[in-house]
């Protein structure tokens, strides 16, 4: 479980996205550039784990469009459809404003934390109110077990670090999808997370801040730098619960040339063993899995939990964010089989300190190609990026809503990658 990943996986996971692609640099592992170093961000990508807000681990999304409308195509996006989907077509190309009905719905509705009334005072991002008072999270096992550790509770919490016992898979279901456009949604495109019916998403404000990030984000997921799918071994099409596992990693070396977002090459994938995390016995568990998912005439709506998960933009160093509470939704193809995704959405949110640690881990120099300092950088983004979601119940929004779309094609993982 803590094994070294090999090139191709950590250069995705860790390098300088936003420096590197626009200086044309990032190449295949193995080729003389490969050896680069870079101004590398945190090592993490869809990381997961319990998230610090009490919900469990999360997914992304892609669309993009600043307020008034004009949405940000990626170049390649021809416009269509691909997909009939009663409503919003999820695709980049200028629609309407989303109006899906899971945007509205009652499993859309934000899950808070904590339950009770507000505190008097602003908690801090390592506490929630209860009882109108401020109170210490605590996190399982007091976040203190080792990567290759897992957390008994059955004795209640926080908690025993112990051994894991478990074993990675060693086969995967069929119908597994390769997300093929990835993108931050347009602002008018969120999700209803505080039950107004009115959709939710302050991250799509970054794109006034830097409008081709979703330029460079389809770019990474075109040249297979940006290698996320969803298992769904037990998918249904007729309402049934399944559960969708979110994987990253790389193309299998049997199969190098093939292109990562084709819809007909059925591209073969290995996931990075990181992907998984420990457990008392039998197969370890995805860190983000979307649990008690449906599919109803096509619509997938999310069910269980919200997730966490970390996922690195193409902005000056690597803006390294965490989305919380997130949920997957959007219109699939398939019956017995998922068979791409024409539209999909992630909606959840991005807390202040996470924001600002994302910021802070960047090197200094790496805010030097957008002529910028890191200070102006906060300032920027503090006009445009305001918090509007109270996650801990204190009467003080602390975090912002975020949504991103997606789409996928079919591929097939033929093992692990360490």
């Amino acid at each position: 479980m803590n094994k070294t990943a090999d090139c191709a996986f950590r250069r995705w996971r860790s390098r300088a996205w936003w420096a590197l692609l626009a200086a044309g640099t990032l190449v295949a592992c193995g080729s003389p550039a490969g050896t680069g170093t870079g101004t590398g961000v945190a090592d993490s990508d869809v990381h997961s784990g319990d998230s610090n807000l009490g919900q469990d681990d999360a997914t992304a999304d892609v669309t993009t469009a600043d307020d008034t409308g004009a949405d940000v195509t990626a170049p390649e996006d021809a416009g269509a459809a691909d997909g009939a989907a009663p409503t919003d077509s999820g695709n980049s190309d200028g629609g309407p404003a989303d109006s899906g009905p899971a945007d509205t719905g009652p499993e859309d509705v934000f899950e808070m934390d904590t339950m009770g009334p507000g505190c008097a005072v602003k908690c801090e991002y390592n506490q929630v109110c209860e009882a109108g008072k401020c109170e210490p999270l605590v996190l399982p096992c007091n976040g203190q077990c080792k990567d290759t550790d897992y957390c008994d509770q059955a004795n209640g919490p926080p908690g025993i670090c112990k051994p894991s016992g478990c074993a990675l898979p060693f086969k995967w279901g069929p119908g597994t999808q390769k997300i093929s456009e990835f993108l931050i949604a347009a602002t008018s495109q969120g999700c209803d997370l505080n039950g107004d019916k009115k959709p939710d998403n302050m991250i799509g404000n970054l794109l006034k801040v830097y409008p081709d990030a979703n330029v460079e984000l389809m770019k990474s997921v075109k040249d297979g730098l940006f290698n996320m799918l969803l298992e769904a071994p037990n998918f249904d099409n007729n309402g049934g619960p399944f559960d969708i596992a979110v994987l990253v990693g790389d193309l299998d070396p049997s199969n190098l040339s093939c292109p990562p977002v084709s819809e007909s090459d059925n591209c073969k994938w290995k996931v990075d063993d990181e992907n998984y995390k420990p457990a008392a016995t039998g197969t370890c568990p995805p860190q983000v899995l979307f649990t008690e998912s449906t599919v109803k005439m096509g619509e997938l709506i999310p069910g269980g939990k919200g997730q966490k998960f970390t996922i690195t933009l193409p902005i000056v160093g690597g803006l390294k964010l965490t989305i919380r509470q997130a949920t997957l939704q959007g219109y699939v193809v398939g019956e017995s089989l998922w068979k791409s995704t024409t539209t999909g959405k992630v909606c959840g949110v991005i807390t202040e300190q996470d924001l600002n640690t994302a910021i802070d881990v960047i090197p200094a120099d790496a805010f030097q190609t957008i002529g910028l300092s890191k200070d102006q950088v906060k300032a920027l983004l503090g006009v445009f990026l305001k918090p509007d979601v109270d996650t801990n119940k204190d009467g003080v929004p602390d975090a912002l809503s975020t949504a991103m779309l997606f789409k996928s094609v079919p591929g097939q993982i033929t093992g692990i990658q360490y």
